[in-house]
Formats: C-alpha cells, sequence, structure tokens
C-alpha cells in the first residue's frame, strides 16, 4: 500500500497512493478525501441521498470494492386517488481502490451518518526484502523507497577507474541471482589547470593533514544509513554556467593528478549555495585541498558534497533541510578561480551527480 501523509483529494492523491488501477465504473458522486490519523487511514466519502441500506463494502483480491444502490419509486395522485404522474429510479454508483493483500476483511471498519461514509484501514507495515545484494562482493544494502514504502531500492555505483564489467548478485527471499553489468566507457575531457605550486606537490608537513582528512571522509562514507532523510527530489546547489565536467583527467601546472568527481559552477565568491536534499551534515570544515567543504549524508549511502566555500553556515551532525543555505561560494583549497565544486558520492564512489539526480528523481519521484 502507497500512502502519502497528511490530507488530500481521492482524485489528486488515491491513483499515486495505490499504484494498481483504482477506478472501476463511473460516478459524479463518491468525492473521496484520504487523510492519515495515528495508525490508520481514513476514506471519507460523500454518499447523499443513500440510505445505510443501500451502501455495500467488499474486499476481494486486494480491492476495496464500494457500492451504491438507490431505487426510488414514486407517485402522485389527485384527490379522487387517480394516479397523475408516476416515476421509478434506479441509480448505481460504485468505486474500487486496490489496497494490497495484507488488510483484511475484518480490519476495515466503516460508519455512514448523513451523506457521509467513514472507512478506516490500519496501516500495514511494508514488507521487508529478506536477503542480501553485492556488487563485485561488496554489500550494497536494500533501503525502503522514500516516496512508496512498499517498495525498496538499492544504487549500485561503479569507480571512475574501474575497467572490468561488474558482477550483481542478489540472495532474496531463497532465490538467488547473477547479472552482469557491462560497464560503457565514458567520453571524458581533459583540462588544463594553474595552480599553487603547493596544491599540487604538497609539503611534508601538509602530508600527515591531507591523509588524516582522507581517512576521515572515507570512514564517513564506509557507514551506510538504513533509510533515507529525505522525501523529495534532489535538487541542483545553484543555478550556474558549468566550467568543469565531471570525469574530465586534469593536469595541475603540467602533472596529471586526478579526475574530476564532481561538477563545478562558475559562482562568484558570496553567492548563496543550497543543499540538495535533506540530510545531516556530517563533514563542515577547511580541507587541504578542498577547501572549506560541506558534506551531507542523506542516508543509503547518498551524500553530497559542496567545496572551495568562502563562509560555512552548518555544523557537523546538524539537520538541513533541502533548499536551506549551507554557506557561500569562494575559492578555498586548489582553484583556479571562485567557483562551486559539487559532488555525489554513492556508498565513497564518485558519480556525475546531474545523472544521479536525473536518474534517481525519475526512478522514484516522477513514476
Amino acid at each position: 500500500m502507497k500512502l502519502l501523509p497528511g490530507f488530500a483529494t481521492f482524485d489528486d492523491v488515491f491513483e499515486n497512493m495505490f499504484s494498481d488501477p483504482f477506478f472501476k465504473g463511473t460516478s459524479t458522486h463518491m468525492r473521496t478525501d484520504v487523510k492519515e490519523v495515528d495508525d490508520n487511514y481514513v476514506l471519507d466519502m460523500e454518499l447523499p441521498g443513500f440510505d445505510k441500506k443501500d451502501i455495500s463494502i467488499e474486499l476481494k483480491d486486494g480491492y476495496l470494492n464500494i457500492t451504491a444502490n438507490k431505487s426510488t419509486d414514486g407517485k402522485e395522485t389527485d384527490n379522487q386517488g387517480n394516479i397523475i404522474r408516476q416515476e421509478r429510479f434506479t441509480g448505481t454508483c460504485s468505486r474500487s481502490f486496490y489496497i494490497g493483500d495484507e488488510v483484511k476483511q475484518e480490519d476495515i471498519r466503516a460508519s455512514y451518518d448523513n451523506g457521509e461514509l467513514k472507512i478506516t484501514l490500519p496501516k500495514k507495515a511494508p514488507k521487508e526484502i529478506t536477503g542480501e545484494l553485492y556488487l563485485d562482493k561488496k554489500r550494497i544494502f536494500w533501503i525502503a523507497d522514500p516516496n512508496d514504502k512498499n517498495q525498496n531500492i538499492a544504487i549500485l555505483a561503479a569507480n571512475y577507474r574501474q575497467k572490468n564489467n561488474m558482477v550483481a548478485k542478489s540472495f532474496v527471499n531463497g532465490k538467488t541471482e547473477t547479472e552482469i553489468l557491462k560497464l560503457i566507457k565514458g567520453n571524458y575531457k581533459s583540462e588544463e589547470l594553474k595552480v599553487e605550486p603547493k596544491k599540487v606537490n604538497p609539503p611534508k608537513s601538509a602530508l600527515i593533514r591531507i591523509k588524516k582528512e582522507l581517512d576521515e571522509a572515507n570512514k564517513i562514507y564506509a557507514v551506510t544509513e538504513k533509510k533515507y532523510f529525505f522525501n523529495a527530489p534532489f535538487i541542483i546547489p545553484l543555478s550556474s554556467y558549468i566550467t568543469s565536467n565531471f570525469g574530465n583527467a586534469r593536469t595541475f601546472n603540467g602533472n596529471l593528478k586526478s579526475y574530476h568527481s564532481g561538477i563545478d559552477y562558475r559562482a562568484v565568491t558570496g553567492t548563496e549555495i543550497i543543499a540538495s536534499n535533506d540530510g545531516i551534515v556530517r563533514i563542515a570544515k577547511d580541507r587541504y585541498y578542498a577547501g572549506n567543504s560541506v558534506v551531507i549524508d542523506h542516508g543509503g549511502g547518498i551524500f553530497s558534497q559542496y567545496y572551495h566555500l568562502s563562509k560555512i553556515s552548518v555544523q557537523p551532525n546538524e539537520r538541513v533541510n533541502r533548499g536551506q543555505i549551507i554557506g557561500l561560494s569562494g575559492q578555498s583549497g586548489r582553484v583556479t578561480g571562485p567557483h562551486l565544486h559539487f559532488g555525489i558520492a554513492i556508498n565513497g564512489i564518485s558519480v556525475n551527480p546531474l545523472s544521479f539526480i536525473e536518474q534517481f528523481n525519475s526512478l522514484v519521484f516522477e513514476r
């Protein structure tokens, strides 16, 4: 059962809430509102002109079927009892909602008063996947879909330097499946950058700091929260011109040093940077290469990264909201000028943030 929080009209919500076809027959009556009350979902349906005996509720094959029948036989007579007008009317309206197999007939409560039918359905815990998933022998966790708790999501990310195809193996509900994931070589460009010499060949005094910062980040990325902290689509942290794309081979002062792990946006110093989605701040500090940095944990192994800031406006372990200002753009760390580096890491592996946002939003929020 797929239900959204709060209160909304049936036509706007129920088609999204129940992912199967829900409508049978036609009706200009039966306007239905749905709201979440404690551990139940409550349907308020308008049925004016009907009596309680006219209404039937049946649960069959996972469908909740509601039918209202009305029959009238009216006639008008004169003073002598002669019929001068006689009308007969029979009308039926019905609606069917798919609610799944977990709700039983005895779980449903209904009442009818003054033209309003109220049906109460218990919430049912989402079905859990019992099993494991591995990508090249690395455990990948199933995470409940933030938009449908009866669905589970596993995100598989390939390292930029991965050359061979990958093997995904799942052990789910006693069934084993293996799939070969074929990797397609990316068409990445190269770029030459001029930066401070010490940012290319750090002095020995900086190597301890660099290693400490790397170890700290890897330790954070190694932890996968078994839930998502968000329930809305991801957004980009600012709207600006892209100056460097994901995957570019980067030559600093004539030396190939790295492959670009994110997207660079042109941003004059002081431009407001917003969080791509709800989450918890895991890093908020100055780092040798990344400068003033913010890393947000969105749960499920998804982390967003915001580098080279001039100001950090959040603290470690602070819970932030989608669209919240987390800092100002700048040119701290290893840079050629003011900009924002925006990255996404999945289970510690950097992926193209724009591709991730497009595909994840489409899969989860736009289906």
